[in-house]
């Protein structure tokens, strides 16, 4: 069987309920609120579980597009990531189509860090992606770089894909159905080729499919852009269903019917004839002190229209003579008391503040006495006894000051008087005989000689 003429055969199909020319994407502000009204009135995540088929996370999902017209794959992987971000799954979608870049100038991602860059650098994915404004968990949208054409091989492709494995719970790759898209298939396990039945055949198509058949890489499922909102609701359910039958569940039985008897009504009393009133003639009072009217609260009994066997309970009437309790003043006391003895301080107070004036004492005397330290010092000074010459008297500063003449012969006289102690001294010693001692010699013991 020719797989270009019965494309898509047998693989899963998504209608997307929107045909190729509504998806209109432009750059800027208003590219995620595009993307928003493309999401809602699409009816591409309808077949998320099918395309899923039931795999674990991390997964990694391929969409593929005819090149030059990124818009359609960028309108599912948009849709899905929404829906992920909803169901609480962090995904992380990634514009591969590093020829075209028609999703990183969308999101306003030229010229800025990208996917290229946390490969080859080793930035972050807070750095080389902008958050994706969808409700539930936040995801990121990572575009191509910081430079194009990134020539990109498959090694860095898998170094890239394993560190953002550990960072995602789906990976959503966007790339084109060509060489480009055949390098990145081997890393995805899902993968969607979104048909635009409009300006390509299925003849197209298959060859398309084909392709990647033959690179070890088949398609699993293909986004349609044709359908209309009905028959891709009913295709998604007939796949969905599988055969699988609902059994009926029966309708429940109808409650027996019961004859309501009616119930007796309640004999009302009797009513008692209430006795006429004659009317009483008004009397002129003359000079008679005019009696206090009961006030408007007060209820007025008149025993002659009570009937005993009537009412059985009578309200007791308050005496007069006890003031209301709304009339008695907020300090109100007691007749007769007697105003009680004044508070006096108690003990305990006065002891302890006789302990406390003596401990302030006995610390202060502590302070002053042996930690405070006077200003004269502990010690008391030491008196150095220093050896100090006598004046000298008016004769020997006189005989000790040069210059003068009276002073020359006392000098002569002077030397002359030591020239002659010493020729006596001299003769002195000439005059005393020095004798030395005569050593006498040792006696020789008897016993030495006989040795």
């Amino acid at each position: 069987m020719d797989q270009r003429h019965d494309f898509p055969g047998e693989l899963p199909v998504i209608p997307s309920g929107l045909s190729g020319g509504e998806i209109d994407l432009v750059p800027g502000e208003g590219f995620w609120t595009r993307i928003e009204q493309i999401a809602l009135k699409g009816e591409m995540t309808r077949g998320l579980d099918m395309a899923m088929h039931g795999k674990a996370s991390p997964r990694i999902w391929l969409f593929l597009h005819e090149p030059g017209r990124g818009e359609l794959s960028t309108a599912t992987a948009m849709s899905f990531a929404r829906e992920l971000a909803f169901r609480d799954q962090a995904a992380l979608l990634l514009d591969c189509d590093d020829g075209d870049m028609a999703l990183t100038r969308w999101a306003g991602r030229v010229e800025a860090e990208g996917w290229i860059d946390l490969a080859r650098y080793g930035t972050s994915v807070l750095t080389s992606g902008v958050p994706m404004p969808f409700v539930g968990r936040r995801g990121y949208l990572l575009g191509v770089g910081s430079f194009a054409p990134t020539h990109v091989t498959g090694e860095e492709i898998d170094s890239l894909l394993t560190r953002l494995r550990r960072q995602g719970d789906d990976l959503l790759l966007v790339a084109p159905a060509d060489s480009m898209g055949r390098l990145w298939a081997p890393a995805a396990t899902i993968r969607i080729f979104c048909w635009d039945q409009q300006t390509m055949s299925a003849e197209k198509a298959g060859a398309i499919s084909a392709e990647f058949t033959d690179a070890g890489c088949p398609l699993t499922a293909v986004a349609t852009f044709q359908e209309t909102g009905a028959a891709g609701e009913m295709l998604v359910e007939e796949i969905l269903s599988e055969d699988e039958t609902v059994p009926e569940t029966p309708a429940p039985a109808a409650p027996p019917e019961t004859t309501e008897t009616p119930e007796p009504e309640a004999e009302e009393p009797p009513v008692l004839d209430e006795p006429e009133i004659d009317p009483v003639e008004e009397e002129a009072v003359v000079d008679e002190p005019v009696v206090a009217e009961p006030e408007a609260d007060e209820p007025v009994v008149d025993d002659t229209l009570v009937d005993d066997s009537v009412v059985d309970e009578t309200v007791p009437e308050e005496p007069e003579d006890e003031p209301d309790w709304r009339d008695l003043p907020l300090e109100a006391t007691a007749e007769h008391e007697e105003p009680g003895p004044a508070r006096e301080t108690s003990r305990v107070f006065w002891f302890g503040a006789v302990v406390a004036l003596v401990l302030i004492a006995v610390a202060s005397i502590y302070y002053f006495k042996f930690v405070r330290v006077p200003s004269e010092g502990h010690f008391k000074e030491i008196n150095v006894a220093t050896e100090t010459e006598p004046p000298a008297t008016a004769n020997e500063m006189a005989s000790t000051e040069p210059g003068k003449p009276e002073d020359l012969p006392s000098a002569t006289v002077g030397a002359d008087s030591l020239a002659v102690t010493g020729q006596a001294m001299d003769d002195t010693l000439d005059a005393v005989t020095v004798t030395e001692p005569v050593r006498e010699p040792l006696p020789i013991r008897s016993s030495l000689l006989r040795s």
